[in-house]
Parts: C-alpha cells; structure tokens; sequence
C-alpha cells in the first residue's frame, strides 16, 4: 500500500506527460503495460534496470513505462535542485515544479486507484540491484515509488514551483540544501546523517531564532497550492510537518508548543482518521513528518497572520549551518579517500606479491631447465668422449690384432656394451694363428728368449 502523500519534481523535458493536474508515462495505456509485463515477467533484468534508472532520472525516453515519485520532501527537493543545476548547464528544463500527491483521491483517467510499487519491493521481487553511475555502490531506493498508471490528481493534492520555494527562502530555512546540488542519493543521505543523528544535530540558538524558522516553514507551506480545492485560509498541516520536519523538529519540542501557543488555535473538525502511523522508516524526515502531523492536524494555523511574522533567520546562524554541512560533508571525504587509498594500496600489495611469485617460479622454471640442459651436456660429453676412446680401441685392436693393448678393448667393451664386446672378440687369435706365431717373444737380434 502506497503511502498517504507521495512527490514528485519534474520538468518540461522530464519523461512522459507531466501537469499540475496529472501525469502519464511514455505511450498509451497498452503499451505501458505490454512493455512493463515484457520486462518483468520475460526477466530481462537489464533492461528493466535501465528503464527505471532513465525514469527515476527525470529523463526523456519515449519506450519507457514509468512514472516516478517519492514519499521523502528531502528526496524530491534535492531532485529538483539537481534538474535546476542540469537545466541551467544544458539550457534546458525550465519550470521545475513539485507536485504533493495525494493518494487516496488519486485515480487513473478510468476512475481506478493507481498501482504504486516500491521500487525496492519490485527489484527484489526481480533480482534486481540498481547501482549508483559512477561509485557503483547499489541503491536501495527505498524512497521511491513507481507506477504504469496514468494519474489524475484530485482534492488534497498540492503544486507549487521550484522557483516559488525558493523566493519564499527555501534555502534561509535550510542553507545546506544550497551546498549539496552536485549528486542526488549522496547528498540526501549525507543530510540525513548529519541532520538527524544524535551526535550531528545543530546548536540551536534559542525560541528567538527557533521561531523564526518554524514562522518561515509555515509561510513556505502556504506557497503550495492546491490542486483542485479552493485556496484554504489555513496553512495545510501536512505540508507544514514535511518542511519542519527538514529542521529535525520534534513533535513535543518546547519551541514548538510555544509557537503554536502564540500562533494556532484549535481545530474542532475530527481529526481521528489519521491513516499513517508513526513508525521506522529509514527515513528520518519522513518519520518526523508523520510524528509532526499528527499533531499539526489538532491546531489550525491562519496564514495570514504567518504572513505577518518575523521570519529573518540571522545571517550568521545560516552560516554556521551552511559551514557545518561543508565541514561534516569535507569529513567523510577525507574518509572516503583514505579507505579507498587503503583499498588501492591493498590491492596494489596483492599485485606486487602475485608479480613476485610469479617471478620466483619464472626463476625456479629457468633454473630447473639449466640443470636439465647441463645434465644432457654432460651426457652429450661422455658419449663423445666414450665415443673417442671406443674408436680408438677399436683402430688398435684393428691394427694390432692380438698385441691391441687390453685397455683398448675393455674401452670399446665400456662404450658400446655387447656390441663392443663381440667387436674387440673380432679381432682374438684364432687357432692357426697361433700355431704361426712364437710362443714367446724374440728381441731385436733374433736371440730367443726363454
């Protein structure tokens, strides 16, 4: 179930059809569907991954399904401060405006209630993870709804423009909006985190300039207009509890009490149907909201007399929020770089042992080899010396006949084996032989030697 009110920013360049009254997304109502039913149900994830990334964006697409919104003011103001920025570098985009819709009353041009779907139930539903562009970290958008419907606003719906709120000083009520236009989910959950947890909140200064804030947030309220009522003289109490609820306002704050005192009567119209409860979110803002709503509803608060009030914040409170944002937002950049400083290096360390290691097996490869062709060399060597001395045995003992020395036949045994053997048997004295030759030696002057 969507929640009661819902937002959207957009512009004369944003996707599909876009009004005060109403929107559509991209084609008509069967194409939406087919289209839609095609990406889900046929799985094909990636396109539906890039479908919702060009409609969250804001972005022209003609084949796309979708029309965006969010249940955070924080979410769809930073979305318009960054169409702003994006329409003045590109020349383009101009009428920014923020629609407050009310979900209760409205309905498709068929008279049906429109289907929303969280985007973080539909992509886990899917499997899907949508990634931020450029750090790749994966967004839960857990602040954003979508549907296929067309939608026509009815009562209790608001629109003003991006260019109204500020005049009326959006940025004197919260200076750090104007610091943080680069990016979208970053910068909001930057400010989450430094508007509303505990260790973070501002140093407020006092009623004096407590009151002066919460006077300025009502009369910003009071910019919006209504859809399709008549312009109430009573400042809507949602609206005023969404742009309190920016300041990190508690429903029971002294300030607060002491400002309604001052500044709000009673309201005596029942006010028991409350649809929203209060409840944890993730959202703080939105949290807040709905706490400060329940409360604002049981007070009415004349908007001409908002009109009447001091709402100058003092230059310097302004700056000390604007300069803690800076600082705080220079602090977790400093802590951004060093763990991704930490990481590199890291992974540079990895590389460098993967490279040495790779280096040593080189080495120990290239060792192994030269032992191999040292060993084959040596064998090379003594093949060829036994080659050498089994030639020669083999040439004495061809020449030599039974006077080859013995060493000679035992080479040209050790060198070829059998075949050496049988070879140097060759050249033995067979039996006639030796009945021609002397038994014993003769010296030089044919004396006989016993």
């Amino acid at each position: 179930m969507a929640p009661r009110y819902l937002l959207r920013a957009f512009s004369d360049v944003s996707n599909g059809t876009n009004t005060r009254h109403g929107f559509a997304p991209a084609g008509n109502a069967s194409e939406r569907q087919s289209s839609y039913k095609g990406l889900k149900y046929n799985k094909d994830v990636g396109a539906l991954n890039q479908q919702l990334k060009v409609a969250e964006y804001g972005k022209e697409a003609p084949e796309n399904p979708f029309i965006f919104a969010t249940v955070s003011l924080l979410y769809a103001l930073q979305h318009a401060w960054k169409k702003g920025r994006k329409c003045k570098r590109w020349a383009a985009g101009n009428n920014i405006q923020i629609v407050v819709i009310d979900t209760g009353t409205a309905k498709t041009s068929g008279g049906e209630p429109v289907a929303w779907h969280r985007v973080q139930d539909l992509m886990a539903e899917l499997g899907l993870k949508l990634t931020a562009k450029y750090s790749n970290h994966v967004i839960d958008y857990s602040d954003v709804w979508v549907t296929t419907d067309d939608i026509v606003l009815g009562e209790g719906s608001y629109h003003a423009s991006f260019d109204e709120l500020k005049q009326a000083r959006l940025f004197d009520l919260c200076p750090e909006l104007s610091a943080c236009w680069q990016g979208l989910e970053k910068p909001v959950n930057d400010l989450r985190r430094l508007w509303y947890e505990q260790d973070k909140k501002p140093d407020w200064t006092g009623y004096d300039v407590r009151g002066k804030e919460i006077s300025l947030a009502a009369k910003i309220a009071d910019v919006f207009k209504p859809v399709r009522d008549p312009k109430s003289d009573y400042v809507d109490p949602h609206l005023f509890a969404i742009l309190l609820a920016l300041k990190n306002e508690s429903a029971n704050s002294p300030h607060l009490r002491a400002w309604l005192d001052l500044h709000s009567s009673a309201n005596d119209e029942d006010v028991t149907d409350v649809t929203e409860s209060v409840q944890d979110t993730g959202m703080p803002e939105v949290d807040k909201a709905t706490a400060l709503f329940a409360r604002l509803r049981q007070r009415r608060v004349m908007a001409a007399d908002v009109l009447l009030l001091e709402t100058t914040i003092p230059e310097d409170h302004m700056a000390l929020q604007k300069k803690a944002y800076l600082k705080d937002r220079l602090k977790r950049n400093e802590e951004k770089n060093k763990v991704q400083t930490e990481k590199r290096a890291a992974k540079r360390k990895l590389e460098l042992e993967a490279s040495m290691e790779a280096a040593k097996k080189a080495r120990l490869e290239t060792q192994k080899s030269g032992e191999g062709a040292g060993k084959d060399g040596n064998a090379d060597a003594e093949n060829g010396e036994a080659d050498e001395t089994a030639t020669t045995g083999i040439e004495a003992a061809q020449e030599g006949g039974t006077d080859a020395p013995a060493d000679a036949k035992a080479d040209a045994v050790g060198a070829y084996g059998q075949a050496g053997q049988n070879l140097a048997n060759s050249f033995e004295p067979t039996q006639e032989d030796s009945t021609k030759s002397p038994s014993a030696g003769t010296d030089t002057d044919g004396l006989q030697i016993g």
